[in-house]
């Protein structure tokens, strides 16, 4: 026998092995682009591949059949935009996933639950047990405490994992629209009795000049609380409707198969699931693990400072009124002054790329000077407390270029779900989380987790938030650019309260910047009979 006959051999002695896998896994995927059942997309696969094998061992040259399988399997997933790249892939492929092995036989089964085996240890060799849950969900802030919430409500067993003990505090300035009352009405009395809301119903925005206006309306623009009372209010609420909870779980890395994927822990252990959905924040794990970025770059992020202190420290002027100084001294950014029932947020936020670029020293000295300043202005009184300062990073470069993959859907911070324009995050990681979960039920209840199954999920969000996301970065990029052109838009808007309620509701994402374009554009070339003719350019060209 010589030796390409005998390398024939042995690839074919092998195919009773290879094919039944190479079936099981494609099968899926075939049934799902195409509409079979998985059986009979099986079959006409197995009769495909019987086909070809022939062809592939006349002209094989002493390649092994099986690794020609192999590759061609690869390029299939490809297409689906799945596991597997093509090599220096483009920038829709996703790149190679790690495998799903190595998870105990044996596994333990969840605290508090001993009908199901939940947790399973790394054991080199074994294979997959079955999944704790259907869904695994990262991150137990708005978006997957939603997420987890909308799930359970539904009956699909749901875990969720998070690196922190609650209640735990939250960088961050804590001012949500009051929309989310109308967005979640399920949750409106509940929040309001768990949780201290202070209502906000005027907004004093001032520009780099010091030029400002008064937004006043019946009706509140914002809600102010602390993130340390609302995430724990709504990861309980997540507890009471039947999601199971693992606090202090930090993810590392994401390991697929065929059949599942899993979550493992720092410490080891591996949470398997059908899905998993990431909200584990602007630094998170479970987009880059799923091939969906390779986290956000510098001129996508925002450093932000915050310090929430109590009113015996520092106190606002006026409790009703919400202080935003956009284009802060003329940098691309701005300062806030959020007051709450028994404290005060105030903080000073720039984009990460100019922050490295221009300016120096360490972050709280940035924040000091701001509320030095605000306390000049008037808008303060009391001193900075630094024991309560933290400084974060916040995605404002817009949304992830693709927000799912194969069994992975992303929300929240961490698929960069924020206005660009005021960095409010907390409403749209709400409304991801509850549409990323409602998009799972749906693709479980098919039997079909692939990403073309979960690509729903995209026009969900972008049919309900895309252009107000949209908008807010047009508005973000052209004001931060010329940070001097804030004052002639407030200036403009001082003068004509439509104007500024106009402006006000789309900053709230509540009035579309583009179906407006025409009444703004009428109501800015109205400030050139009173400013001249250069503020009425800038301020047309502005929109």
């Amino acid at each position: 026998m010589t030796r390409r006959e005998a390398t024939i051999f042995v690839s074919l002695a092998g195919l009773p092995f290879i094919v039944p896998h190479v079936v099981e896994d494609f099968a899926g995927g075939i049934a799902e682009r195409v509409g079979l059942a998985t059986g009979a997309a099986a079959f006409l696969l197995g009769g495909y591949l019987a086909l070809q094998v022939w062809g592939i061992v006349g002209v094989g040259q002493g390649r092994r059949v099986g690794w020609v399988i192999t590759v061609l399997g690869e390029r299939g997933l490809d297409r689906r935009g799945g596991r597997g790249p093509r090599a220096g892939g483009s920038r829709r492929g996703l790149p190679e996933r790690r495998a799903l092995r190595g998870v105990g036989a044996r596994a333990r089964p969840l605290a508090g639950d001993g009908r199901r085996a939940g947790l399973a240890r790394v054991a080199p060799g074994a294979r997959v047990v079955r999944p704790g849950a259907d869904v695994v969900v990262v991150g137990g802030g708005p978006a997957g405490a939603m997420a987890a919430m909308t799930l359970a409500a539904r009956g699909v067993s749901t875990l969720l994992l998070d690196k922190k003990r609650f209640p735990r505090d939250k960088p961050c300035g804590g001012g949500i629209r009051y929309g989310v009352l109308r967005r979640f009405p399920a949750l409106a009395d509940y929040l309001r009795t768990t949780v201290e809301i202070h209502e906000i119903r005027k907004v004093r925005m001032e520009g780099p000049s010091g030029a400002s206006l008064l937004a006043e309306s019946d009706e509140p623009f914002y809600l102010t609380l602390r993130r340390t009372e609302f995430d724990a209010a709504l990861l309980a609420r997540a507890r009471a409707v039947g999601a199971r909870v693992l606090e202090a779980v930090r993810v590392t890395d994401l390991l697929f198969s065929a059949d599942g994927v899993a979550a493992r822990a720092v410490d080891g252990r591996v949470f398997t699931a059908r899905l998993v959905i990431g909200a584990d924040g602007v630094n998170g794990v479970v987009a880059r693990q799923a091939g969906l970025g390779g986290g956000f770059p510098v001129d996508a992020l925002a450093i932000d400072t915050m310090e929430e202190t109590e009113l015996a420290e520092l106190v606002p002027a006026d409790p009703d009124t919400m202080y935003v100084a956009y284009g802060y001294k003329g940098y691309p950014g701005y300062g806030y002054v959020f007051p709450k029932r028994r404290h005060v947020d105030a903080g000073v936020g720039f984009l990460l790329s100019f922050f490295k670029e221009r300016l120096d020293g360490p972050p709280y000295e940035h924040h000091a000077r701001f509320l030095a300043d605000a306390r000049a202005r008037g808008v303060v009184a009391g001193n900075s407390n630094p024991k309560n300062f933290k400084a974060y990073r916040l995605p404002l470069g817009g949304p992830l270029a693709r927000t799912y993959a194969d069994r992975v859907l992303v929300c929240g911070d961490a698929a960069g779900f924020v206005n660009g324009y005021t960095g409010e995050g907390i409403y749209h990681a709400m409304v991801t989380g509850q549409l990323a979960a409602e998009t799972a039920a749906d693709a479980l209840a098919r039997g079909r987790c692939g990403a073309a199954a979960l690509a729903s999920y995209e026009a969900r969000w972008r049919r309900e938030i895309g252009r107000e996301l949209a908008d807010s970065l047009r508005i973000q990029r052209r004001l931060f650019a010329r940070p001097a052109l804030v004052d002639t838009v407030i200036r403009a808007a001082a003068a004509d309260r439509r104007l500024c309620r106009l402006l006000a509701r789309v900053a709230l994402g509540e009035e579309d910047l583009r179906r407006r374009k025409f009444e703004l554009v009428v109501r800015f070339l109205l400030a050139r009979f009173r400013r001249g003719p250069s503020a009425a350019r800038r301020l047309v060209d502005s929109v």
